[in-house]
């Protein structure tokens, strides 16, 4: 039987997750009344938005007004989703202390989801690191794609580690391994290779 840990953290991600494929536009008091349930049930990680170009995921324009709004508690950490430097910059301008960014560990997809190369991504997530420790910013990075893409199927256990040790190289505080295109079985998490 595995060691599984004593306790885990769950963080919601439907405010910015799940309205950002909203076509109608949730104002942010709403937003802020889904928050406060959110902390009321005892949610203690909640990623509220991300720091994008509105023109292109109009649902997260909101995003600097809905942090100011945020219900001030120690007890409960809020966290945004950045995708490039200037949306580390906006975040720090508008308060976030915690931000998320992360990179595909497939080429194909990320030439297809962010637009440029896995080195490309690379570089941009070390620009993105530095600006985020300039500004004091705890960062999550991250990997998507780490169980097999749906273009490239399996990806490399060893080009995934080298990925691995060169954000945590970085100086980020926490990194995020996703299994964005849902094709982990309990055999491919445990594996290692």
């Amino acid at each position: 039987m595995p060691d599984y840990p004593k306790s885990v953290v769950i963080e919601e991600q439907g405010l910015r997750d799940g309205l950002q494929n909203e076509d109608l536009f949730v104002p942010t008091e709403k937003k802020i009344e889904i928050i406060n349930a959110l902390v009321d049930a005892g949610v203690k990680g909640i990623q509220v938005a991300s720091f994008v170009n509105p023109k292109m995921i109009p649902q997260m324009a909101d995003a600097d007004k809905l942090y100011a709004e945020l219900p001030r508690t120690n007890e409960v950490v809020y966290s945004a989703l950045v995708l490039n430097p200037k949306g580390v910059e906006r975040a720090a301008r508008a308060g976030v202390s915690h931000v998320t960014a992360s990179i595909s560990a497939s080429d194909t997809h990320s030439q297809r989801n962010a637009g440029m190369s896995l080195n490309a991504a690379r570089k941009q997530f070390s620009e993105m690191v530095a600006i985020g420790k300039n500004h004091a910013l705890t960062i999550r990075g991250g990997l998507q794609c780490i169980f097999g893409c749906r273009y490239e199927g399996r990806i490399d256990p060893n080009s995934i580690m080298d990925l691995v040790k060169e954000q945590l190289a970085l100086g980020i505080d926490e990194i995020e391994l996703a299994d964005t295109t849902g094709m982990a079985d309990p055999l491919s998490i445990r594996s290692p290779n």
